[in-house]
């Protein structure tokens, strides 16, 4: 039977060869299915707390100690001396000054900072003080006198329209009855005594165009005389129905005008017969332009008083109306905004006067009053007996750095001895070395170790910056891809404790957050999580602890 078996597995390669494949797939899921478990995680909670913001450079401690005193800020490039205080040899105090860069420019924006805080000051006191019996007083005496010239703008435009009517009704049954048979009749005839028109078709039309304007007076004057402003209020739908009216009659009675005096110079024969009206038509139509002219200005003052009046009640209504939250917010935010602008003015005038960062001798002084200098000049040199870390940084972590930052620095050859220092020095001129930027800074001793030697290799952590009472997570709990991060967050577990182990046989789930800043052990959220939360640092698998994510995307 095996030799029968083996025979036709060797004459069936190909079909035996699927057999044993489909068989190894069932036999492994077999094994998965029956040899499930939980996961295990490790906890850690969403906590609030401060984050110091720190860079890292390394570097030797100076055999001699000493600092090139030069301008900072960018304000201060191309300028003079206008003071020098100190010369070759004199000891100085930490503080001291040494020099002073022409601040003018940096004294007008100090005071002009002062005079924006002081000013946002006052507008917030303003606004949460709410309206004065004076301001209420005087917006509800703008929006009286408002209304008044509103109501006297409306009497001019009745005015106007009871002038155009007047002046239609002349030119109607006076000035152009001449020139028709019949005028008064319901067909009325246009005719020029001794003379002959030539356009059949023009003579019509100015027939029509008459009986038109002779039926419009008797609406135009009903809706007139609804604009009784006895009381001192005209209604404004009466008198909007009276304006539309007015401007529609006067450009039927232009149009009739025209056309008579179109037909009048160009249409009668002899053209003698038409001559003696035509001064008499010109006159009309010259009354009638003005009266268009006048009702259409006297409608644009009824529209301006109106706008006004809005605009007057719109601030009497907000003078009177409670103080809102989001007004109070934003005269806050206009005097913290303020606030800052005068700090950054206060700091760019600070920079005009050069101090000395620790207390030491003056080994050179380098300009006189009246010289040129920019960040790049050297103004004073000076020495000290305390030791000194001189150390490298790259162009990101550089631009960090300011001048009285606070280190820590650790020393290769002593193990276990830390010293700490100030950043005295920071170089505004970086080095390239194969395509990369460096900046050399020197950090002052605040002590040293007597076991600490000049030339000895140093690691410094210089502090740059301060996030205060905001949430954080252990770096190994955020997972970045790309530009997202997430962090998986334990639902329903309650009761376990940083650093605890749980199994779930339910996966935690990714939140996407926001991030901020980070040290080597935590990471600022910005949104996506609340402190208390629990979430996952670790996910153990078999024997094998792995980081949930941690922020280059994994690791053990």
């Amino acid at each position: 039977m095996k030799q029968k078996i083996f025979a036709w597995v060797k004459a069936h390669k190909i079909i035996s060869a699927a057999v044993v494949v489909v068989l190894a797939i069932g036999i492994f899921f077999m094994v998965s299915a029956g040899s499930g478990s939980p996961t295990q995680y490790v906890v850690g909670t969403v906590t609030k707390g401060d984050l110091v913001i720190t860079v890292n450079g390394t570097g030797q401690v100076e055999a001699e100690n000493q600092v090139d005193l030069k301008p900072q800020g960018t304000t201060q490039s191309a300028s003079t001396i206008t003071e020098v205080d100190v010369k070759q040899g004199d000891k100085v105090v930490k503080g001291e000054q040494i020099a002073v860069i022409n601040n003018s420019s940096a004294l007008t924006q100090l005071a002009q900072a002062k005079a924006n805080l002081e000013s946002a000051q006052a507008n917030y006191n303003k606004v949460a003080a709410g309206a004065t019996s004076q301001s209420v007083a005087v917006s509800q005496s703008q929006v009286s006198s408002a209304q008044i010239s509103l109501q006297n703008a409306e009497q001019t435009l009745v005015n106007r329209i009871s002038s155009a009517y007047n002046d239609a009704f002349s030119v109607v049954f006076t000035n152009t009855n001449n020139l028709f048979t019949n005028p008064q009749s319901s067909n009325p005839q246009f005719s020029v005594s001794g003379g002959t028109m030539t356009d059949s078709q023009l003579q019509i039309s100015i027939s029509n165009e008459r009986l038109t304007s002779q039926g419009m007076f008797s609406s135009w004057k009903s809706q007139i005389n609804k604009l009784d402003s006895s009381t001192g209020n005209i209604n404004a739908s009466d008198l909007a129905t009276a304006l539309a009216t007015t401007n529609t009659n006067l450009s039927s009675l232009n149009q009739l005008l025209n056309d008579i005096l179109n037909a009048l110079t160009n249409d009668v024969l002899p053209a003698s017969a038409g001559t003696s009206y035509i001064s008499e038509i010109n006159s009309s139509r010259t009354t009638i332009s003005s009266d268009i002219s006048n009702v259409l200005s006297a409608k644009q003052s009824v529209q301006s008083a109106s706008s006004t009046l809005a605009q007057n009640q719109a601030s009497y209504s907000q003078t009177t109306a409670p103080v809102l939250s989001e007004d109070l917010q934003t005269a806050q935010a206009q005097v913290d905004n303020d606030k800052a602008a005068l700090q950054a003015a206060q700091n760019t005038y600070n920079e005009s006067f050069i101090t000395a960062p620790f207390s030491g001798t003056i080994a050179a002084v380098d300009v006189s009053v009246g010289d040129a200098a920019d960040t790049n000049t050297v103004i004073a040199t000076i020495i000290t007996p305390e030791q000194i870390a001189k150390i490298s940084l790259n162009e990101v972590d550089a631009a960090q750095v300011k001048i009285g930052d606070i280190a820590t620095i650790t020393f290769n050859a002593l193990p276990g001895v830390t010293a700490t220092g100030t950043v005295s020095q920071i170089d505004t001129i970086g080095t390239v070395t194969q395509g990369v930027v460096s900046y050399s800074a020197k950090i002052v001793f605040d002590a040293a170790d007597q076991g600490v030697k000049p030339g000895m290799s140093v690691s410094a952590t210089v502090a740059t910056g301060k996030d205060t009472a905001v949430l954080l997570v252990p770096n190994s709990a955020v997972l970045s891809v790309g530009s997202n991060s997430t962090v998986q967050v334990l639902d329903g577990v309650t009761g376990a404790k940083d650093g605890a182990t749980i199994s779930l046989t339910t996966a935690p789930h990714s939140v996407t957050v926001q991030i901020g800043d980070s040290d080597n052990s935590n990471t600022v959220i910005t949104s996506g999580l609340t402190e208390g939360e629990l979430i996952v640092t670790h996910t153990v698998t078999g024997a094998t602890k792995t980081s949930s994510g941690g922020l280059f995307g994994g690791g053990a």
